[in-house]
């Protein structure tokens, strides 16, 4: 039996935030912005970014505001628990699809590109296995390690970018069809607000694991640091490609391995797109392990376990079915990641902050006055 309550530091929490960020999405997001905005895609991803921040800011609004309370706990007291049952139930289906989404993102990844004869479902439950075998580790033990694994994936990230300055054109950048810009720029805002910037409002799941003592030093600003160096990163991988591709951008499915691919340095450097790979397996591993905790913080929130970690397992076991069940084609994932997922995102998760923080306020100027 586990009584004991998890605690982690406001640098570990921000290490999580740029980790579950950057992700997958450093891989996979460059092309469906390209198709939607072309040109456009990184004012796109700068405004998206502008639209999480202020998510990220509610979310700490909600832990001040309840005095570094879970928000299971106190959205039981503003809204009593089926109404609170039913919006934490939404967020619970999202959970258990974006970790089926994530882990069928490697598989497919793999299968496609670099192990070809090898099944996705093999990368499937290895990738949901070790995430599962970290979540049952805890919470501090996977933020300590996060640490270094994060730092191997700026690391790896970054030298793609540096060693493909010579096949940079900023000019590639330039709008084509100057009269339309709305219209791309919605598209793509849309899409980056929901995948992978507005996610950040999970993190109203995990925030009062830090502990929040009176007196102590102000640490709400760690997270905002940490997010921003998950977004510099994610708008520069964007910017990169529309410079390296240009018009292009939006062929190459996994843009930023296609880049690493066309890295030469004389005779001694080549074929660095291995290392995009293993940066798309740490960021996916990291992802999908946290979405994994909080799934678990939702069903051991709700269901009488006497171990708090008896449900990973079968959550786990469960994504697994799902993420080889849900997607019929390329096409069905690109559909349901790209078009469902940043909607979900939008409507259910600002919707699910919206109501706390206005509830919140609500009271809180109730018991003022």
């Amino acid at each position: 039996m586990r009584k004991r309550k998890e605690q982690i530091t406001a640098g570990q929490m921000s290490v999580l935030i740029t980790a579950t960020t950057l992700g997958s999405s450093i891989v996979f997001i460059p092309h469906p912005l390209a198709q939607y905005s072309g040109q456009y895609a990184w004012m796109a991803a700068l405004l998206a970014a502008g639209f999480g921040a202020v998510l990220l800011a509610a979310v700490l609004y909600l832990n001040r505001a309840h005095g570094g309370r879970s928000i299971m706990e106190y959205s039981v007291a503003l809204f009593g628990r089926p109404l609170s049952g039913a919006m934490f139930f939404a967020v619970l289906l999202m959970l258990l699809f974006a970790v089926s989404a994530i882990v069928s993102g490697i598989g497919d990844f793999f299968s496609g590109v670099m192990m070809k004869e090898t099944p996705a479902y093999i990368f499937n439950a290895t990738s949901l296995f070790a995430a599962a075998l970290t979540v049952r580790a805890g919470m501090k033990v996977t933020a300590r390690m996060f640490v270094l694994l994060l730092t191997i994936m700026v690391a790896f990230i970054s030298a793609v970018l540096v060693l493909a300055m010579p096949l940079y054109r900023s000019g590639m950048l330039l709008p084509i069809w100057r009269h339309e810009m709305a219209r791309p720029l919605l598209h793509g805002f849309i899409l980056t607000a929901g995948f992978p910037f507005g996610e950040v409002f999970l993190y109203a799941l995990l925030i009062h694991l830090v502990p929040t003592a009176p007196g102590a030093a102000p640490w709400r600003g760690k997270l905002y640091k940490g997010y921003a160096l998950a977004s510099v990163l994610l708008i520069m991988a964007v910017v990169c490609s529309g410079m390296a591709f240009g018009p292009a951008s939006d062929v190459f499915i996994y843009s930023l391995f296609k880049l690493a691919s066309e890295i030469h340095i004389g005779d001694m450097m080549e074929r660095t797109e291995s290392i995009v790979g293993i940066a798309l397996i740490l960021g996916s591993y990291m992802k999908a392990t946290v979405y994994l905790y909080m799934t678990n913080l939702i069903v051991k929130g709700w269901l009488p376990f006497k171990d708090d970690r008896a449900a990973v397992y079968p959550i786990a076991l469960t994504c697994l079915f799902i993420s080889l069940t849900l997607f019929d084609s390329p096409a069905d994932f690109f559909s349901q990641v790209y078009v469902v997922w940043p909607f979900a995102v939008l409507t259910v998760g600002g919707a699910f902050i919206a109501l706390h923080a206005g509830m919140t306020a609500i009271r809180g100027d109730r018991n003022r006055t």
